[in-house]
C-alpha cells in the first residue's frame, strides 16, 4: 500500500499522551498511534454519516406508514392471522383424529 507522510503539530500534553501510549506498548510507534487514531475517527465518522442517512430515511418514510410497498402493517396482520387459522385448523383437526 502506498502512504504519503504528513506533518501534524500537536500541543506538549497530546503529545506526551501519544509518547505513553507508546511506552505502554499501545502502539509501536508514534507515527502507529497516529494511524490507529485517524482509522479509529474514519469508522466512527462514517458510522454517524450513515446513523444520519439512515435517521433521515424513517424522517421521509415513518414507520407504520403505507409506502410504495403498500401497507406493510395490514400485510404483517393478515400474515399473523393466516397462520393462526392454520394453527386452529390443524388443531381441530387432530382432534376429531383426521390426523
Amino acid at each position: 500500500m502506498a502512504t504519503t507522510q504528513i506533518a501534524v503539530r500537536l500541543p506538549d500534553a497530546l503529545l506526551r499522551q501519544l509518547d505513553e501510549l507508546v511506552e505502554l506498548g499501545e502502539a509501536s510507534s508514534r507515527a502507529d498511534a497516529v494511524r490507529t487514531a485517524l482509522e479509529h475517527y474514519v469508522r466512527i465518522t462514517e458510522s454517524r454519516r450513515i446513523g444520519r442517512q439512515i435517521a433521515a430515511g424513517y424522517e421521509r418514510h415513518p414507520v407504520g406508514e403505507p409506502d410504495e410497498w403498500g401497507n406493510l402493517d395490514e400485510l404483517a396482520d393478515w400474515g399473523a392471522a393466516s397462520v393462526l387459522r392454520d394453527l386452529d385448523r390443524q388443531d381441530d383437526e387432530a382432534d376429531s383424529g383426521q390426523w
